[in-house]
């Protein structure tokens, strides 16, 4: 399903450190160096900023109608 130029964790790893994340009382686990970036992106950039950049990354290879 992600044929993408940049490396995606395996669903196993993913669950294993949410897991780990909610019995140390964490309420929120955000997994990968993109995924935290993206997350932190939000803080220092323009909403439209953030939207166009998540909706490159999240659309699919042939997909033409990505917002400008």
């Amino acid at each position: 399903m992600f044929n993408g130029p940049l490396p995606v964790m395996q669903a196993a790893d993913v669950a294993r450190l949410g897991y780990r994340g909610l019995k140390s009382g964490r309420p929120l686990v955000i997994t990968g160096v993109i995924n935290k970036f993206m997350a932190l992106s939000g803080r220092f950039s323009p909403a439209f900023v953030a939207l166009r950049i998540a909706s490159r990354m999240n659309a699919r290879p042939g997909d033409t109608a990505v917002p400008n």
